[in-house]
């Protein structure tokens, strides 16, 4: 915690500094720079935790978009209870801990997980205090919270948080969302199908170079998400997008006179072959994984396709989406 607080983590921004980086925007979201502040708060997998945490009593202090590099860590540790400092401590080294998994490939950890965790290991820490001389091995005693933190509580992800909506019986659903980023000119796609039970069908993410407008982007990962959906079920699917733009534009009967006609005519031909899909606009949440993917894919100019469940990096993002 001290390197945090003293701006000593390897962020993308330090490393940068060192020159060992040539980029300092965050590998894992790919929206703005990773400064400790992002890596602890504003990233999605920090994020998520930070709400599951808020729906607990053991964090009652939220994190501020305002919040850079790491000046905020010791004004808030001074601002709640000793109680609550702990729990917040505990937050932040979790965070970190999931981060450093994720970013060396590892599998990253349901948020679910994280909050329990954080939660049983804040009850050990108050049973030793409180009961510093008793054999723990021969079962648990009673642990007296503060009045300043009431017991904490394991909570469900909030509606917010646990947004996607698994299809009927039946049918598949796709998910979809496209990354631009101007000040490059490099865009990223990325595609999640998962069936009426929640599995994960695949996870694809891909690279656009010098795409025209974030539009574009949008329509070109809808088109490879849906060619691609067609190979991987013979189900109808459904078809989920953030872009309210684009999706008004393939239900649209007009005839399309736009740079991006040919993609729009393009879509539109996948939709009226022999195989039923839908396609209509949902909140961001409720496709975050595929925004984690586009994001990924436009960052690392990578392209990659993961069937079933073999996308090691967004579980975290999954997990709080069923």
């Amino acid at each position: 915690m001290w390197r945090a607080v003293t701006n000593s983590l390897a962020t993308m921004v330090n490393k940068k500094k060192r020159n060992l980086e040539q980029n300092s925007l965050c590998t894992i979201c790919g929206t703005e720079e990773e400064d400790v502040a992002h890596a602890l708060c504003r990233c999605p997998h920090a994020k998520y935790l930070w709400e599951a945490m808020g729906n607990t009593n053991a964090i009652s202090c939220k994190p501020d978009s305002n919040w850079k590099d790491s000046d905020w860590i010791l004004d808030i540790s001074g601002r709640v209870s000793k109680e609550e400092r702990m729990g917040l401590m505990m937050l932040l080294w979790r965070i970190w801990y999931v981060r450093n998994g994720i970013t060396h490939g590892k599998a990253a950890i349901p948020v679910e997980v994280s909050q329990r965790f954080i939660i049983s290991y804040m009850a050990s820490l108050l049973e030793i205090r409180q009961h510093p001389n008793a054999n723990l091995i021969k079962g648990k005693h009673v642990v007296q919270y503060g009045s300043s933190m009431p017991l904490p509580r394991q909570c469900k992800p909030s509606a917010e948080s646990s947004s996607w909506i698994r299809p009927q019986e039946g049918w598949m659903k796709l998910n979809v969302d496209g990354s631009y980023y101007p000040s490059d000119g490099k865009g990223g796609t990325g595609a999640v199908l998962r069936d009426s039970s929640g599995n994960l069908i695949f996870a694809a993410c891909g690279v656009l170079h010098r795409p025209a407008s974030a539009l574009e982007a949008e329509m070109v990962d809808c088109r490879e998400g849906i060619s691609m959906a067609l190979q991987w079920t013979l189900l109808p699917i459904i078809v989920e997008t953030d872009c309210l733009e684009m999706v008004q534009l393939i239900h649209s009967d007009e005839k399309a006179m736009s740079d991006l006609a040919f993609l729009i005519r393009e879509v539109k031909l996948l939709l009226k072959g022999n195989r039923e899909i839908v396609i209509k606009k949902v909140s961001r949440g409720q496709s975050r994984d595929c925004h984690v993917l586009a994001n990924k894919g436009r960052c690392e100019s990578l392209t990659a396709f993961w069937p079933d469940d073999n996308c090691n990096f967004i579980p975290h993002v999954l997990g709080a989406d069923e």
